[in-house]
């Protein structure tokens, strides 16, 4: 196999999922600063929930958790056969 450690690259993908997740919450929050106001919050779309952000990080961490539990084993198929593994 090309992949160091199985256990390792799931970790990985979960924790690039969470990367992206704050990177795209802290650009959501760059622009809302940007517009200010009302247009700003309007921007961001929280309609009031202060942990709207928290709640957005946490689903895609979720997410990307049920997403390496239910797919693992077909992917892990689909790598053995194109090593030539049966």
């Amino acid at each position: 196999s090309f992949l160091p450690s199985e256990r390792g690259f799931r970790s990985f993908a979960i924790f690039g999922a969470m990367a992206f997740s704050v990177a795209y919450e802290l650009i959501e929050w760059g622009a809302a600063a940007i517009f200010g106001g009302d247009t700003g919050a309007n921007y961001l779309g929280t309609q009031g929930d202060v942990w709207d952000t928290q709640k957005d990080m946490l689903m895609a961490t979720i997410g990307a958790i049920v997403a390496q539990l239910t797919l693992a084993r077909l992917h892990d198929r689909q790598i053995r056969a194109l090593d030539g593994e049966t």
